[in-house]
């Protein structure tokens, strides 16, 4: 189940980017959003949705546009953009992980940097660092978009510390290491009204030696987007 999110303000812009967070505006095109919603006993959690171009319901690609608080993605700060062409960003979690079975990896070359998106994240407790969920706005026909969380620990180091494929993107309250644990899916239906539906690939991680390890899976799930549940 969904733990919640009781920390912080919703995904603040961070000082590398513009310095303002990026609002939704009555003729904006929703492609990716981050939103508080709640959760059990009224809690207020944090949810992405990165819709791209894979077929997520018009209500729920537009529905940023009724939520105020929403978080719209910013660009990619320059100095990351330059260091991923550079080959100088590190991937611990590349290191221990190997790609998962029919996930496609882009290659990293301009066409790709220049087309990518960053939604701020609020990750662990050090004010010293930052973290963005950084995610491809045009994936290939009917793929899932694929995402990197990549923490910048300041003097120009950044190193990711998960990368994957999917629609949804949880940040629970549950910690390691002083690091939110986080949930990725994909979805394979949702209901007319993008409220609820069925999901495959469900992951749940865990932050541990500087990157984020793998702690359960579900291969399907059912139920609110907020909250899908492991089908029995």
């Amino acid at each position: 189940m969904l733990k919640t999110v009781i920390t912080l303000p919703l995904l603040l812009a961070v000082s590398l980017a513009a310095g303002t967070t990026a609002r939704a505006e009555p003729e904006a095109a929703c492609t990716a959003y981050c939103h508080i919603t709640e959760t059990n006993a009224g809690k207020s959690g944090q949810i992405c949705y990165l819709n791209g171009e894979n077929g997520m319901s018009a209500t729920l690609t537009q529905h940023c546009l009724n939520l105020p608080t929403a978080s719209l993605p910013i660009p990619l700060p320059e100095d990351l953009q330059q260091r991923l062409l550079q080959g100088k960003v590190k991937n611990p979690f590349r290191e221990q992980y190997p790609v998962a079975e029919g996930v496609s990896i882009p290659v990293i070359d301009h066409d790709t940097v220049s087309g990518l998106q960053a939604l701020p994240l609020q990750l662990d407790d050090d004010d010293r660092t930052e973290e963005w969920l950084v995610y491809q706005t045009s994936p290939e026909e009917a793929a899932p978009p694929y995402f990197w969380v990549i923490q910048f620990q300041g003097k120009g180091i950044y190193r990711i510390v998960l990368e994957h494929a999917g629609q949804m993107f949880w940040v629970e309250t549950d910690k390691a290491d002083n690091h939110h644990q986080l949930r990725t899916a994909r979805f394979a239906e949702l209901d007319e009204g993008g409220k609820s539906g069925s999901f495959t690939d469900v992951r749940e991680w865990q932050f541990t030696s500087g990157f984020y390890s793998l702690l359960a899976t579900t291969g399907m799930a059912a139920g609110p987007v907020e909250q899908p549940e492991p089908m029995m």
